[in-house]
């Protein structure tokens, strides 16, 4: 069951990465690379995917603390996962309970 873990803890970082590379990196590349915003087409990532398969590989390797905290970290930054999902969310609320005169501080 570890090689499991160890398989489902790579396909689960892979696409945590994914998300987080099309959700904050890949903008900026193409700006640094000289092309206008208007070229610039939004892709999503595999939304829900990666977070499960790195659930599953934690709970499949638990007693190895270096995957346990490195799958914390890609839980966190999964922009496509339930975290990021739940807290745009909480965001959303918070601003709208706020009222439209409010200012970010």
């Amino acid at each position: 069951m570890e090689t499991v873990g160890y398989i489902t803890w790579a396909v689960g970082a892979l696409f945590c990465g994914m998300n987080f590379y099309t959700s904050f990196i890949r903008y900026p590349l193409h700006m640094l690379r000289g092309h206008s915003k208007e070229s610039f087409q939004w892709v999503s990532g595999v939304p829900l995917l990666g977070t499960l398969l790195v659930i599953i590989s934690l709970l499949l390797l638990r007693e190895h603390a270096l995957f346990f905290w490195s799958g914390m970290v890609l839980l966190l930054i999964d922009t496509g996962g339930p975290l990021w999902f739940a807290g745009s969310l909480l965001y959303r609320r918070l601003r709208r309970l706020a009222g439209p005169g409010s200012t970010d501080a």
